[in-house]
Formats: structure tokens, C-alpha cells, sequence
């Protein structure tokens, strides 16, 4: 008995101890960004659909993107179409410029991860939820790949984060 309440007492401290989960939560943090950086910098060559979608994109107009079908069968939101074009027409069509979009998304949602881990969790909480969002191997595969999927995630933290954001500011005006 007395070994079972000197654990939980163990467990309590290590929980407890905010400043070393902050700590250690910002490390995870920047291992998930380094992670994504060195995806990026060696990245694998295009898949056959993510350089279909990159040929259809080079080969037709502006115009074309919202009124004509891509060529090849590919579909990707409108969005994320545009982006793309426009990046590719300044930059030009090359795999960093079509990886950019995808790689700056997933550095946002690390981000957006730790400052909605920090406004909902504990330090602790907020040490396991970037955990979860730096090991998480969609995320990571999606900020090196020529699709939407990446943005996606990046936009589904946003909304979340900005719900939590005017939550919490509705109630602490209610709470005063």
C-alpha cells in the first residue's frame, strides 16, 4: 500500500515539474522542425501522380485552372492550384518550389500544435500532445509531398486553433 502512494506521489512530481515538460516540449518541437528541414533539403523525387499534377499545372494557363479540367485525370483544390501556379510562375517549376508550399504548412502545424497543447493541456499535456504531432509520420510524409494533404492538416489546426483562441476569449469575458 504504501509503495502504490509513494508512486503516485513519484508520478506527481515528475508531472509536475513545468518548467523541465516546457523544456522538453520546445526540444521535441525543434526536432520536428529539424526533421522537416532535412525532408526537405533531401528530398525523394516526385511520385508519377505528384509530377502529373506538376506537369498539368505547368502546361495550362491560369485561366484554364478554373475553367478547364487538369490534363491526366489529376484534381487538387483550387486553392492550393493557384498557389502552386503562382509560385512556380515566379520561382519557377522546379521540386523545391513545388515541395515549398507543403514544407512551410507543415512547419505550421508544429507550430499551431505547440500553442494549442500550450492553451488546452497541462506542460505535461502540452509535452505529450507535440509528441504525438512531431511523431505523427502522415504528418511528416505529407509536408514532403506535391499534394494538398499537408495543407490540409495545417488548415484543420488553424481552424482549431483559432475556435480555442475565440472560446477562450469569450469566456474569460464572461468570467469578469
Amino acid at each position: 500500500m504504501q509503495t502504490q502512494c509513494s508512486m503516485k506521489n513519484s508520478l506527481h512530481n515528475i508531472s509536475a515539474n513545468s518548467a523541465l515538460w516546457t523544456y522538453l516540449a520546445i526540444m521535441v518541437l525543434a526536432l520536428g522542425v529539424l526533421a522537416r528541414i532535412y525532408c526537405y533539403i533531401w528530398h525523394k523525387d516526385l511520385w508519377l501522380d505528384e509530377a502529373m499534377l506538376a506537369f498539368s499545372m505547368y502546361g495550362i494557363s491560369f485561366r484554364e485552372l478554373f475553367f478547364a479540367p487538369l490534363p491526366f485525370t489529376q484534381a487538387a483544390p483550387l486553392g492550393f492550384l493557384l498557389v502552386s501556379k503562382t509560385l512556380g510562375a515566379v520561382f519557377g517549376y522546379s521540386e523545391w518550389v513545388l515541395y515549398f508550399l507543403p514544407f512551410v504548412c507543415g512547419l505550421g502545424t508544429l507550430i499551431l500544435a505547440y500553442m494549442i497543447g500550450k492553451r488546452l493541456f497541462s506542460p505535461f499535456g502540452c509535452f505529450v500532445f507535440i509528441l504525438l504531432a512531431v511523431g505523427n509520420m502522415g504528418l511528416l510524409h505529407y509536408t514532403t509531398e506535391f499534394k494538398q494533404y499537408g495543407i490540409e492538416a495545417f488548415c484543420s489546426f488553424l481552424m482549431i486553433y483559432i475556435y480555442i483562441f475565440a472560446f477562450g476569449a469569450k469566456e474569460q469575458a464572461a468570467l469578469s
